[in-house]
């Protein structure tokens, strides 16, 4: 597995779950847009990655609440990476991306409401 630090805007707010361990966790779809700049100086689209953002702990009640109150919020994130094949319904490959975060944060800038709150836990720490 690799390690990757990205930034991208949630697609959806993500659904706070809870394991069979009692550990509560969500997965985030993130989007990325990767931009070029043109000889004239006009910024274009050039390719868009979705990943799937696993967070665990207090830092995925964090997201998800951060998610609910100001949407399609962007975020930084760093973590465990992989890269999983698979067959879509129609019988096509597809690649999915997945990061097992260790790191999120909300990028600055937005209007999103978040409050201090203690030390980080040993649950707040991957699977």
């Amino acid at each position: 597995m690799s390690y990757l630090s990205e930034t991208g805007n949630l697609a959806s707010a993500p659904e706070l779950r809870t394991s069979a361990k009692g550990t509560t966790w969500c997965s985030a779809r993130v989007i990325h847009n990767y931009r070029e700049q043109d000889q004239a100086g006009t910024w274009h689209d050039t390719a868009t990655i979705a990943y799937d953002v696993v967070v665990t702990g207090r830092k995925a009640e964090q997201l998800v609440a951060a998610a609910e109150s100001g949407g399609n919020i962007g975020i930084a994130f760093a973590g465990k990476y992989r890269v999983k094949n698979f067959k879509r319904n129609d019988g096509s490959a597809g690649i999915a991306y997945e990061v097992i975060a260790d790191q999120i944060s909300v990028l600055l800038g937005q209007d999103v409401t978040l409050a201090k709150t203690g030390h980080a836990t040993a649950e707040d720490e991957p699977a």
